[in-house]
């Protein structure tokens, strides 16, 4: 019975299918199957109880069906092999080895129609004949389908995919209208929306920047596309119904979008997160595929097939990986390299120097510098509240009260041996980051240790991961300052 093989199949067999099949596989196995599981059920009285699952896979294992259909698919082959001599020894006499009253058995009528093979014919002469062409012009084939659904994400033609997204897109759209209309409390309605509705967007804007641009480089803080335009909207008229007004400042969807440590909502933005999305699960994929994946104290190696592919992401002619290349390059083209690496060594080295979550906090840190930056060069763009926000945010901390002080000049990353730790800790964009601002002013007294007057450090707030760095505005110090600077700006 299909229904229940999940509980049928055993676990012994199945080990010796993956020992000698897929030995990678293996440990996921004794992770899961060695002990005996406990099913729990209830009684008619109310009353719980359990009893000792010894075969069988639990159905919420996500390898639960591949594994049942191993062993399943080792006892239909010797069923077919039994079956087969069956067939070889019924109605010898007739000479088709049963063949004639087999196909009686069949409804539907079988019609052959000869075709020309489809082959290839290379000759050393370089004369080469291709029927392929007029092949698929007789068979007159098409596609049966645009594309297919692979754990949520879209596979298949742009179009697909697109349509994909505007549907995920609209019933976030249409969940958050039905939250707000049947919650009495704006607030609670809020938070559901940035606390659940809105959550599965970062999941699909990562295949959103996969179908919808090309390999040529992008501004990383600025993506645009149907669907990250359906989230801004729905999130405009979210703040909306919550503020009861027709109308939105125009500063009002900075401050909505800014963490909950910095009195904002801490709403996804996707026009600053798109990049990153796409980006930092690919490192994730090429590190695994190179160097294995850590299971319970193992690294377990992947495939041969995969670690081909990934091993060669720095100069494979595929779109995906040219994609790759150019998104991380605009993501890390001003963020500093230590000494010893030239421009050439970017990409390699923020792939395999550098974890995605250290990647996260200064691609955030750099848009916070280009943003103020911005913000003081030309400051008629920017409302009195929109200056407000960001100069009080502690996105970023610089000396005002110098005007000759140039803004984050020399910024150099932190490489003190006490930092390393620190600096690679994943922190979220909704994190606190008080700690972090106390240890450094306790510490360091808003200052470097041993540094000059000339010494000043910036560190970026929770919004951009909480990374911290040091900018010489004078070019002062003394020797033991440079024994602890060792990166460069390029």
């Amino acid at each position: 019975d299909i229904h229940n093989m999940f509980n049928r199949m055993s676990r012994k067999r199945l080990r010796k299918i993956l020992r000698k099949k897929f030995p990678h596989l293996v440990p996921l196995y004794d992770a899961l199957y060695m002990k005996h599981g406990l099913v729990y059920f209830r009684h008619a009285d109310g009353t719980v109880d359990c009893i000792t699952q010894v075969e069988g896979y639990a159905q919420g294992c996500p390898l639960s069906a591949v594994f049942a259909s191993l062993v399943l698919g080792e006892l239909l082959l010797s069923l077919n092999e039994d079956l087969k001599d069956r067939c070889r020894n019924r109605s010898i006499t007739q000479g088709d080895k049963g063949f004639t009253k087999a196909i009686a058995f069949f409804d539907d009528n079988n019609i052959v129609i000869l075709l020309e093979d489809v082959f290839w014919y290379l000759s050393l002469h370089k004369k080469a004949k291709n029927s392929l062409r007029k092949a698929l012009a007789l068979l007159k084939m098409g596609e049966v389908t645009t594309g297919i659904k692979i754990v949520g994400a879209p596979i298949g033609s742009n179009d697909f995919a697109n349509q994909r997204f505007k549907n995920v897109a609209e019933k976030m759209q249409h969940d958050t209208e039905t939250v707000f209309s049947s919650m009495p409390d704006p607030q609670i309605a809020s938070q559901i929306y940035s606390n659940c509705l809105i959550q599965c967007m970062p999941f699909h804007m990562c295949f959103d920047v996969m179908h919808n641009t090309e390999k040529t480089a992008v501004n990383p803080h600025t993506w645009k596309s149907p669907m990250a335009e359906t989230i801004d909207t729905t999130t405009k008229q979210m703040l909306k119904t919550i503020a009861q007004t027709d109308t939105l400042p125009a500063h009002a969807f900075e401050l909505a979008t800014l963490p909950r440590s910095h009195n904002g909502l801490g709403i996804f933005t996707p026009s600053r997160s798109a990049l990153l999305a796409f980006v930092l699960p690919f490192i994730r994929a090429i590190r695994y595929a190179t160097t294995g994946v850590k299971l319970r104290h193992k690294l377990v190696s992947l495939s041969p097939f995969l670690q081909c592919i990934y091993s060669d992401w720095e100069f494979s002619p595929l779109p995906l990986f040219a994609k790759f290349r150019s998104h991380l390059y605009s993501l890390t083209k001003d963020l500093p390299l230590p000494m010893g690496y030239g421009k050439q060594d970017r990409l390699r080295f923020y792939v395999d120097e550098r974890s995605p979550e250290t990647i996260q906090k200064l691609a955030k840190a750099n848009y916070a510098k280009e943003k103020i930056a911005d913000m003081l060069a030309n400051p008629a763009k920017y409302t009195v509240i929109e200056e407000i926000t960001w100069l009080n945010d502690a996105y970023t901390s610089y000396n005002l009260d110098d005007p000759h002080s140039p803004l984050f000049v020399d910024a150099v990353e932190i490489t003190d041996p006490d930092f390393q730790n620190f600096d690679e800790e994943e922190v979220g964009e909704d994190d606190d980051e008080e700690e972090e601002d106390n240890y450094f002013h306790h510490s360091f007294g808003g200052r470097r240790p041993g540094g000059g007057p000339g010494f000043h450090y910036f560190s970026s707030g929770s919004g951009f991961g909480g990374t911290s760095f040091y900018s010489n505005s004078y070019g002062g110090g003394n020797e033991d300052d440079g024994s602890n600077v060792q990166c460069q700006q390029m």
